[in-house]
C-alpha cells in the first residue's frame, strides 16, 4: 500500500530532482486537489520496474520533490479521459513552480500517470519533460517549499482559466504562459532573452510600428515609469536576436558583453514571471489578458484606470540581479569556446 494513494483512486505526478529548503510532510496539500513532498522516496513497485529499465527507474527514486493530483476513479485499470485530466492539471502545477521558483535541474523530470489497486499503485503511462535550464545569474537555484504552494495556486488558476474561461478565451494568456515555458528550457542565453521579451510582448500588445516606443511606455504598467532606457536596451537586443544579428553580441567572445546579455536576460525573465504570476493571482485581469480582442480594449483604458486594474507597478528588474558576484560566473559558461 502506498502512503501517498488509495485503492481506486488515479493520480498524475511529476517527480523532480531539485534543492529544497526544507522537508514537506508526506501528502501535504498544499492547495485544493494538489499535493506535494519532499525527500520521501517514491519506491517503484518491481514489476514496473522492470518495465521501465534502471536508467529511468533511478530518476524516479532519486526524485526528492513530487507534484500530485489525484482523483477517485471507478476504472482503474484503464488509461482514459481521467488519466489525461489529471496529467492537464499536474502539468499546471509544474507550470506554476516554474512562475514561482527560478530552480534549476541537473535531470529531467519525469511525469507519471496512473492507479492503484489491490494495495499497489501502477504506471500506465511515462514521460520525461524537458529540462528547466539554468539562468546563468541564479545558476544553482532550489525550491522554497512556501513556492510550492504558490505553484499549486497558480496550477488551479490555469485548470479554472479551461474549465471556466473568461468573456472571450484564454487563448492569448495560456499562449504566453506557454512561452515562458519554452524560454524556461532553453540553454543559449540570447534565446532566452529573446523568448521571455516575446512574453513581455504578449502583455503588452504593442501597435504595428510602435514596437519599440511600447515596449518602454506599456511596460510602466508592471515596473514604473523610471526604467525606459533599460527597456529600449531589451527591445534592441530582442531585435537584434530575432533578425539573426547576433553576430554583434556573440561572433567575438568579449566578456563583459556576454554578462551584459545574461544580466539582461535574467531580468526579462523577472519582469516576465512577476507579471504572468500578478495576472494569475488577480482575477480582475484575467478577462483583460484572456485573448487579443480584450487586451487591445485594455491597453486604450485611461493610464489611471489601468493602474488601478493592475494595481501598483511593484516589479523591481534590479532584483533580478541584485547581489549575483560576476566572478562566479566562467568564460566557458558565458560560451567562450576552449
Amino acid at each position: 500500500m502506498s502512503p501517498w494513494l488509495s485503492d481506486n483512486e488515479k493520480y498524475a505526478l511529476i517527480a523532480l530532482e531539485v534543492r529544497v529548503d526544507q522537508h514537506t510532510p508526506l501528502l501535504r496539500e498544499v492547495a485544493v486537489g494538489y499535493w506535494a513532498w519532499t525527500y520521501v522516496p517514491l519506491k517503484v513497485p518491481l514489476y514496473w520496474r522492470e518495465w521501465l529499465g534502471t536508467i529511468q527507474t533511478e530518476a524516479i527514486e532519486n526524485s526528492n520533490l513530487i507534484l500530485l493530483c489525484k482523483t477517485p476513479t471507478k476504472t482503474s485499470a484503464v488509461l482514459d479521459a481521467e488519466n489525461e485530466l489529471l496529467k492537464r492539471r499536474v502539468w499546471g502545477f509544474y507550470i506554476g513552480l516554474l512562475l514561482s521558483s527560478t530552480f534549476t535541474l541537473d535531470r529531467p523530470p519525469v511525469m507519471l500517470t496512473g492507479a492503484q489497486t489491490d494495495g499497489e499503485w501502477d504506471i500506465r503511462q511515462q514521460n520525461s519533460l524537458d529540462l528547466s535550464s539554468a539562468n546563468l545569474i541564479r545558476a544553482f537555484a532550489g525550491v522554497h517549499v512556501d513556492e510550492v504552494g504558490q505553484a499549486a495556486r497558480f496550477g488551479g488558476v490555469q485548470e479554472q482559466l479551461i474549465v471556466s474561461p473568461p468573456l472571450g478565451g484564454p487563448w492569448r494568456l495560456l499562449r504566453v504562459l506557454q512561452v515562458y515555458v519554452a524560454a524556461r528550457q532553453t540553454r543559449e542565453v540570447v534565446d532566452r532573452l529573446h523568448q521571455f521579451c516575446r512574453c513581455i510582448d504578449g502583455l503588452i500588445l504593442s501597435e504595428p510600428g510602435k514596437g519599440a516606443k511600447q515596449f518602454k511606455s506599456r511596460t510602466e504598467l508592471f515596473i514604473g515609469p523610471r526604467h525606459h532606457e533599460l527597456m529600449g536596451q531589451l527591445y534592441k537586443m530582442r531585435s537584434d536576436i530575432e533578425h539573426l544579428h547576433e553576430h554583434k553580441y556573440l561572433e567575438v567572445f568579449d566578456r563583459l558583453t556576454r554578462l551584459d546579455l545574461a544580466e539582461k536576460a535574467a531580468i526579462a525573465e523577472h519582469i516576465a514571471r512577476y507579471a504572468l504570476g500578478h495576472i494569475l493571482s488577480t482575477s480582475a485581469l484575467w478577462p483583460h489578458f484572456g485573448n487579443s480582442t480584450n487586451l487591445a480594449s485594455f491597453w486604450q483604458l485611461n493610464p489611471a484606470d489601468r493602474q488601478k486594474l493592475w494595481g501598483p507597478a511593484m516589479i523591481n528588474p534590479a532584483d533580478a540581479i541584485a547581489g549575483y558576484d560576476p566572478d562566479t560566473i566562467s568564460d566557458i559558461d558565458l560560451g567562450k569556446r576552449p
